[in-house]
């Protein structure tokens, strides 16, 4: 289980990084989460050669969100929730 997984990769149980090591392992572990089943969906798309509106801005709101992940590690800690 992926759960079980996420405490054995810090080398300690229960010792998890904090601040911005914090919020990169959980983004990593959320990229890794999700990024299998987005790339799934996008060659069944391409495989039956359905590729309409609805799986365009699917695919776009799903890479601008990896993007806005990504940025949110430049701004400042106190400027973002």
């Amino acid at each position: 289980m992926i759960v079980a997984t996420r405490h054995r990769a810090t080398g300690k149980e229960g010792l998890q990084p904090k601040g911005v090591a914090g919020r990169l392992q959980r983004a990593q572990w959320n990229f890794l989460e999700t990024y299998p089943l987005f790339a799934t969906c996008v060659f069944i798309v391409y495989l039956t050669d359905s590729a309409g509106s609805l799986s365009f801005w699917g695919a776009i709101l799903y890479l601008g969100g990896r993007v806005l992940v990504g940025a949110q590690l430049f701004v400042p800690a106190g400027d973002h929730p």
